[in-house]
């Protein structure tokens, strides 16, 4: 008989493991498919020129000379420059691996929920941000956290207001944006659990944590004073709030391309997109899906849940629209990154219990939407249908031309520029100087450049992924890299 129990043994002992440490592998896997040695476009290159300074003292004068909303993103910087510090990493590669370490804080946070855990990392928004040197990950790491908390309250658990006051005093931390859907989520917490929210151990933890939160807010303040703000990209706050959900919803990797988005400034430009159909039918249908899921989690849980979630959109989604108006900041799909780890919970519960006819629209539906979300995340990864300038290959070929005794010209951000080795000089006091001028989004210089072409002395082609380049008749057209 002892031969039959040594497979079964055999079995749970290995379920086991697999049940405590599937986070570990399924965010391991997820970091491999993610990163790559891509080159940094404007905002990577501002975050590395950051994070590669000798002191934290310079770290911070970089930031200021930044400028813009990068000093509300300072967090991200300083636990930036920490790597560096301890790895010594300066590549491409070597710095997004920083980025692996909120995958795996993510990946622990769902751990007791491994069918949102598979959904959050097949997610091609946490794919695409996983990649990129910026904070976003850092925010849906955060968030992670917070969504959990409002997860057990929703299934009758009593908060935990110190671990609650916490995750939100880390999301807090992420940027501005982190604080608006902070409250976002405390506001959900009060609807699910609002006769909780009183006693002893809430006025105790609130005690505790206000000073933190009041620092913070002091912080914040001063950055606004300084003129930390975005510019805005739409004078329609319909098509923004378009672009930000089909960007959440990981559809950007099918329909309309990113840089397309962000062309469309005004709602009559945004039926003219290509690929705008494929796009709204992908976006029925994880649209499908997240509204089954929330009526699927709401049969298990509170009855008030609903009402939680609409809180939890709404109150951020009025406080960016009235920041689109008010202060030119940019709505878009990044700043509603704390969302998504609540959309990947809700479904989740899409995820079928079996797989039997009698559960046939689960299924249906679940199917169609990871086809949705492979075929994105294999599109971003493979397609480079995301990229953005090639700074180090325009950097390059600069280089190679002076290495050949010719002039040229870089016209480009600076930080890009210096972080790939490029020593800018003094403009010549004429353009045809210069045997080659490469510029990064011609449009700045749209006049000038125009000028050039229309003299006949300078020829125009496209260099890399971003960039230009206008020569004369000493310098043969480049073969176009990315």
């Amino acid at each position: 008989m002892a031969i039959y129990y040594v497979p079964c043994a055999m079995h749970k002992e290995h379920s086991g493991w697999w049940a405590k440490y599937n986070w570990l592998v399924l965010s391991f896997l997820s970091c491999c498919f993610s990163f790559h040695d891509q080159s940094f476009w404007i905002d990577e290159c501002c975050t590395a020129s950051c994070a590669v300074q000798p002191s934290l003292e310079e770290c911070w004068r970089q930031i200021c000379r930044i400028g813009g909303s990068d000093a509300q993103i300072a967090f991200y910087y300083y636990l930036l420059f920490l790597w560096h510090q301890v790895t010594g990493a300066e590549s491409e590669l070597a710095l997004r691996l920083f980025n692996g370490v909120w995958v795996f804080l993510a990946g622990w946070f769902f751990r007791k929920e491994p069918k949102a855990l598979v959904i959050l990392l097949l997610s091609p928004f946490f794919i695409y941000y996983t990649e990129e040197l910026r904070p976003y990950i850092l925010q849906i790491a955060a968030s992670c956290g917070v969504t959990m908390l409002l997860y057990q309250a929703s299934r009758g658990h009593p908060p935990r207001f110190h671990a609650l006051f916490g995750a939100l005093f880390f999301l807090c931390l992420t940027s501005l944006t982190g604080v608006v859907w902070g409250f976002g989520f405390i506001v959900a917490f009060f609807i699910l659990s609002f006769r909780q929210f009183r006693g002893r151990s809430f006025w105790k933890a609130v005690f505790c944590w206000i000073f933190p939160f009041a620092g913070l807010a002091a912080y914040y303040a001063y950055t606004l004073s300084l003129g930390a703000r975005s510019v805005v990209i739409s004078s329609s706050w319909v098509v923004n709030v378009a672009a930000s959900l089909y960007e959440l919803m990981g559809l950007a990797g099918l329909g309309p391309p990113r840089a397309e988005l962000r062309l469309c400034t005004t709602l009559d430009s945004l039926w003219k997109m290509e690929g705008l159909v494929l796009g709204g039918v992908v976006a029925l249908v994880m649209g499908g899906a997240l509204v089954y899921g929330v009526v699927l989690w709401s049969r298990q849980s509170s009855r008030s849940l609903p009402w939680a979630l609409l809180a939890l959109v709404l109150i951020p989604g009025m406080v960016f629209l009235y920041g689109t108006e008010a202060m030119d900041f940019r709505f878009s799909g990044r700043h509603c990154a704390p969302l998504l780890p609540v959309l990947c919970l809700i479904w989740s519960k899409v995820w079928p219990q079996n797989w039997k006819s009698s559960d046939r629209c689960r299924v249906v539906l679940f199917i169609l939407m990871m086809i949705v979300w492979l075929a994105s995340d294999f599109r971003l990864r493979f397609c480079s249908i995301y990229s953005r300038e090639n700074y180090r290959e325009a950097v390059f070929y600069c280089k190679s031309l002076e290495e050949k005794g010719m002039k040229d010209l870089l016209l480009c951000n600076e930080f890009g520029g210096k972080f790939y080795g490029w020593h800018f000089q003094p403009p010549a006091n004429y353009w045809s100087d210069y045997d080659a001028i490469v510029v990064s989004r011609p449009g700045r210089y749209a006049p000038v450049l125009k000028a050039m072409e229309d003299s006949g002395l300078y020829q125009r082609s496209a260099l890399c992924q971003g960039f230009t380049v206008y020569f004369n008749g000493k310098v043969l057209p480049p073969a176009r890299k990315d």
